[in-house]
């Protein structure tokens, strides 16, 4: 396809279209919503990138189109576009509503019972500190306080019913006892970690290690800095 970038240089990129198959150029950072023109790979007619079918040989690009992304892919995972959200999103649309308080699409079975919070899913994941609000995968809300997070994520904390953010707990859950040298750890932890000169790849690292095995983590996180 004809890609019409105003950001780029020569304001164009190429690539071909084939059908059921979401393809780009890999050598060039897109903006898919300045996509013009297409061009098909079966027989190289140029064409308007709001087409789904070929005008000349008819082959059909993907089994969903959206001709606001110019998206063509599959069926596979339900895409659907959503206006408020302003791009397609997948999991089928019967299944979501959108929010225009948390400007996010939440899941009918959850829309009751969430907590609205302007523009709360624009953050990162306070676990793998990954951008929220185009996950492709399922999100979680904490129930104590509404604190987004990726349900992965969540399914990964060794005390799920603490928030990581704000450290809140359901009402009525009792938190588990740490151990002296696990307070310990963890003071020295957030003495280290509050260092401003301290770069945001090694707090990611050790955040990994955290969820697994915080004591290890900060043991070897200490015994690392003393070699420095």
């Amino acid at each position: 396809m004809i890609l019409k970038n105003p950001h780029s240089p020569d304001s164009s990129h190429q690539a071909s279209l084939s059908s059921t198959t979401e393809e780009q150029d890999t050598h060039h950072n897109i903006d898919r919503f300045a996509v013009k023109e297409i061009i098909c790979r079966v027989c190289s007619a140029r064409q308007s990138s709001k087409t789904n079918n070929c005008i000349k040989c008819g082959i059909q690009f993907g089994e969903y189109h959206c001709s606001v992304c110019n998206l063509w892919t599959s069926q596979e995972k339900q895409p659907f576009h959503c206006a408020g959200c302003g791009f397609c999103r997948v999991g089928g649309a019967e299944n979501f509503h959108h929010c225009h308080d948390c400007a996010m699409c939440i899941r009918q079975s959850d829309y009751a019972s969430h907590k609205c919070q302007n523009d709360k899913y624009k953050s990162n994941c306070p676990v793998c500190q990954k951008w929220l609000f185009n996950s492709l995968g399922d999100l979680h809300e904490m129930s104590c306080c509404g604190h987004p997070i990726h349900l992965e994520c969540f399914q990964q904390l060794p005390d799920s019913s603490t928030c990581p953010v704000c450290l809140c707990q359901p009402q009525g859950t009792q938190a588990q006892p740490e151990s002296d040298q696990t307070v310990d750890l963890l003071t020295q932890f957030r003495v280290l970690v509050s260092n401003p000169t301290l770069e945001v790849s090694t707090v990611s690292y050790f955040l990994e290690l955290c969820k697994k095995d915080v004591e290890a983590a900060v043991a070897l996180y200490l015994s690392q800095s003393q070699d420095m």
